[in-house]
């Protein structure tokens, strides 16, 4: 196994890990705020993304894929475009993440709990941004499995 193989591994660990908590969150959390009065998902919304932007493992995740594309592309350029391409997504939707989301998370805080429809709309774009993000990161890790494979 060569030093650019292990570090592909290492990364498609990573990346797969942090895709499991995503589709988790859509599939699963996100249901349940869904099935929650306006109020109480305001609550579990802050809840959730104070706990989630400080979890440390999702921060960990998140620095072992970005650290680890120095040494992946020290030792292979751009050589295996297919994981280049899943490396380059995973970037891209990280900002979209939080281009999409922290408002989101901001406005929900900022509206009171007496605010339904405001609330209710943001719900719905919360739902819409988490399913763009999960089928995101399931292209990634498809693009980083190909590469591997190709």
């Amino acid at each position: 196994m060569t030093t650019q193989n292990s570090i592909e591994i290492l990364l498609l660990v990573s990346t797969s890990l942090t895709t499991g908590f995503v589709v988790f969150a859509t599939g699963v959390y996100q249901k349940i705020m869904n099935g929650v009065d306006e109020a109480t998902f305001k609550i579990l919304l802050a809840e959730l993304s104070k706990n989630a932007l400080k979890s440390p493992f999702i921060i960990g995740l998140s620095l072992v894929t970005m650290l680890g594309m120095v040494p992946y592309f020290y030792y292979s350029g751009l050589s295996n475009i297919w994981f280049t391409a899943g490396l380059a997504l995973w970037i891209i939707t990280s900002i979209i993440a939080k281009m999409t989301r922290l408002p989101i998370y901001k406005r929900v805080g900022d509206l009171d709990s007496s605010e339904t429809i405001q609330l209710r709309a943001e719900r719905e774009r919360l739902n819409r941004t988490s399913i763009l993000n999960a089928g995101l990161s399931i292209t990634i890790v498809l693009l980083m499995v190909i590469g591997l494979l190709f």
